[in-house]
């Protein structure tokens, strides 16, 4: 079982960070991508990132927030939607983050990497707050096999 949602969260994951290169532009739909209003900023690697365009995806029970820029690189998590708080990467949590750069994807969650995501404020129309992440490599021969987003930020409106 753990290795099952294991493979399910990284999946997540990915296909979430790809949508973020897939759709710029906004929804109506709440379950669609969204490329409007919002901002996420990091250091991935100690080099800076600040997205050009961000998806905010929301389901029942959970919210993924992701973020891309014109050098073909994308970072997110998703969280459970419960409000404010700590939610920290680990085995049996319902907490995930990626990296993409180009066609290579790192994770974290399920046993992969570590780090936290602390949501400042969570209202029906924003989310606000600050995430640091060490990711492992899960595809695409990334290399370094682990990479790290620091210094997050994210201020994004949801659809």
């Amino acid at each position: 079982m753990r290795v099952l949602s294991c493979l399910a969260l990284r999946a997540a994951l990915v296909f979430g960070l790809s949508l973020v290169f897939a759709g710029c532009g906004g929804s109506d739909n709440p379950t669609e991508p969204s490329g409007e209003g919002g901002q996420i900023t990091a250091l991935i690697d100690g080099s800076p990132f600040s997205s050009d365009f961000v998806t905010v995806i929301q389901q029942p029970g959970i919210i993924a927030v992701n973020g891309a820029d014109s050098e073909m690189r994308a970072v997110g998590f998703q969280i459970p939607t419960t409000g404010p708080g700590t939610f920290t990467l680990g085995e049996g949590q319902p907490v995930g983050a990626g990296l993409n750069i180009g066609d290579a994807a790192w994770s974290a969650g399920g046993g992969l990497g570590g780090g936290s995501i602390d949501v400042a404020s969570f209202s029906e129309t924003r989310i606000t707050g600050t995430f640091s992440f060490t990711l492992e490599v899960v595809a695409g021969g990334g290399t370094p096999a682990t990479r790290s987003v620091t210094n997050g930020q994210f201020d994004v409106e949801i659809p």
